[in-house]
């Protein structure tokens, strides 16, 4: 091997330098979208699995015509328990009465 041989290694070699550094520098912004894609991915995931979990969750409460009827039953309890009420003072008073006539018939 003669040095006219070698005489074009070197602009060889420098290109294919070039050649490697250009690959890889395209090649970054592919590997950082590659990788971007995937934690959108992974995002994405956690966020179905929270939509699903309030979905579910949505599911069990009660609807506006449920929270309605029961709002009615409520007040209907209440005035059931203020006439119960009015009718535990009214015996309590008729109990006090009768005490009190006891008390004074034997006294």
């Amino acid at each position: 091997m003669t040095a006219e041989n070698f005489k074009y290694l070197g602009p060889v070699l420098d290109m294919l330098q070039c050649l490697v550094l250009v690959v890889l520098w395209l090649r970054k912004p592919g590997q950082d979208a590659g990788q971007k894609a995937q934690q959108a991915l992974t995002t994405a995931a956690e966020l179905e699995g929270r939509l699903n979990v309030i979905e579910e969750r949505m599911k069990h409460m009660p609807s506006d015509g449920e929270l309605a009827d029961l709002a009615g039953t409520v007040k209907a309890i209440e005035a059931t328990l203020e006439s119960l009420q009015q009718g535990q003072e009214t015996m309590r008073k008729s109990t006090s009465r009768i005490e009190d006539f006891l008390l004074r018939r034997q006294g």
